[in-house]
């Protein structure tokens, strides 16, 4: 079948929706008649009783979600508000004269139609339908279906994981989350760059609650059926269930437009996903006749201005502790490996320093006077001399000192004085 896409529509001129947060759910009128009687009958019955009315359900009905918490009216778009046939409840005495004036404006054949954005009827019109084909439902952040979805704590928990992962991992959403230039929703992927936030079945999309939501939706789209001319200017009943039971499991995605990590500060780029299909909203109305139940493709599409304290960066790790530095000629006698018996205080008065180092590498040095090779071994049994030492006056040190030499390799001061000389033998203490 075609592939279809839909955006949402809106008057020239409308401001569009700017509300954030939880939304306030509109004003919705009784079920006509009995409403147990109606919902006796059974969703299959009932649609029976919608097809046989003519299925005369009208995509882009007079009834909108979105509502101006200050206000209490819903935005019409360039309609003026006394003359807005979507407002909210006013039980004062100027309400209710207001909405007897609205009624008789929706009954007069000269009435307006007021062209909507996206809610959920459309939708359930052409999935329903008896015509049905695959379509793709874009709703953008304007959209009173993406401000009410905003406002459905699923949606604000999901969204709140995702911008935590982002303070957490900025350097990785700057490298790996951007967003994809040209890329748009379509029936199947998504931006290849969006990190994803499944959320299953979330609450209030249990079956007992999707049906009762259906119910009276199917009741009203009958009374709509029956009303004529008119019925098509009567509002629908799309209560908050039922937009959020055509919803149930979703996806959400998010990428970064742009992204300051020493600021902390984010465009946030936001894609919910989700499908309508027979084994989704499709299976409270699994009965339904003449009904096309052809897969609908729902996106809402926001942005978000994110701000956090970013994460310090790590310390740098301490300085090395300068190595411990003794003397050759204290140590050991002339061209010898055997340390001093005198030189054994020294080698005790290092010791507490020695066991607050995890690790200490033991290195011997000589002067140039030899050959290397030799001088290369007396500076090794030297380090081992040393640590032998050591580990007799504290045995935790053994297997944290390690002995190496230097021979003639890295002298401190010049071979061609008696000074210089005395200070190149010498035995080092240090920090790996």
């Amino acid at each position: 079948m075609p592939l279809r896409t839909a955006r949402s529509q809106t008057d020239a001129g409308t401001e569009p929706l700017a509300t954030r947060g939880p939304v306030a759910r509109a004003h919705l009128p009784a079920l006509p008649g009995n409403r147990s009687s109606l919902a006796s009958l059974g969703p299959a019955s009932l649609l029976r009783l919608q097809r046989a009315a003519g299925n005369a359900a009208v995509a882009g009905g007079v009834a909108a979600l979105a509502v101006d918490p200050a206000a209490s009216v819903q935005r019409c778009g360039s309609t003026p508000a006394d003359e807005c046939p979507c407002h909210g409840e006013d039980a004062s005495p100027e309400g209710e004269q207001r909405q007897a004036t609205v009624q008789r404006a929706q009954m007069s054949a000269e009435a307006p139609i007021v062209v909507q954005r996206t809610t959920v009827g459309p939708i359930l019109d052409e999935y329903f339908s008896p015509l049905s084909s695959p379509r793709v439902w874009v709703m953008e952040e304007s959209d009173p279906y993406t401000v009410l979805v905003r406002g459905w704590q699923p949606v604000i928990d999901g969204q709140a994981w995702l911008l935590n992962h982002l303070e957490q991992n900025a350097a990785e959403w700057d490298t790996r989350h951007r967003t994809t230039p040209g890329w748009s929703s379509g029936m199947t992927g998504h931006d290849p760059a969006a990190a994803s936030n499944s959320v299953p079945h979330p609450p209030g999309t249990d079956p007992t609650t999707c049906r009762n939501a259906f119910i009276p939706y199917v009741a009203g789209e009958v009374g709509r059926g029956l009303a004529g001319p008119v019925g098509p200017l009567l509002p629908r009943i799309e209560t908050w269930e039922l937009h959020t039971c055509a919803i149930g499991s979703f996806v959400l995605r998010a990428t970064v437009d742009a992204i300051d990590q020493t600021a902390g500060t984010a465009t946030v780029n936001i894609w919910m996903q989700n499908e309508m299909s027979r084994t989704s909203f499709g299976r409270f109305a699994d009965q339904a006749v003449l009904s096309g139940q052809a897969t609908q493709y729902m996106w809402w599409h926001w942005r978000v201005q994110h701000r956090w304290v970013p994460t310090p960066p790590p310390p740098p790790p301490p300085a090395p502790a300068p190595p411990l530095v003794l003397t050759g000629d204290l140590l050991f006698d002339f061209n010898s490996a055997t340390v001093r018996p005198e030189a054994r205080s020294a080698l005790a008065a290092v010791v507490p320093a020695l066991r607050a180092r995890p690790s200490t590498n033991v290195v011997g040095h000589t002067d140039s006077r030899g050959t290397d090779e030799y001088n290369q071994r007396l500076s090794e049994r030297r380090a081992q001399a040393v640590i032998a030492v050591l580990v007799a006056e504290d045995g935790s040190l053994a297997g944290r000192l390690h002995a190496s030499g230097r021979g003639e390799s890295e002298p401190v001061d010049t071979n061609d004085t008696r000074a210089g000389r005395q200070r190149n033998r010498r035995v080092e203490l240090a920090t790996p």
